[in-house]
């Protein structure tokens, strides 16, 4: 998803989104560790999406706080 599209999405909308990366993280490093999944770049992926969620959503409070 790329950061347009994350910011055109409201603060519920994106804390939802994050709950959801985060569960799914979650799987993904239980299935690659019972080796159901051998696509390891997922995680990296998954990783990257949390962090571009949780800036937009730092970035949105500092607006407001402005």
């Amino acid at each position: 998803m790329k950061m347009s599209q994350l910011r055109q999405k409201s603060k519920e909308e994106l804390q939802s989104l994050l709950k959801e990366e985060l569960a799914s993280l979650i799987e993904i490093r239980r299935n690659v560790f019972l080796g159901k999944e051998k696509n390891t770049s997922l995680i990296k992926k998954k990783r990257s999406l949390i962090a571009q969620v949780k800036t937009t959503l730092s970035q949105m409070e500092i607006v407001r706080s402005l």
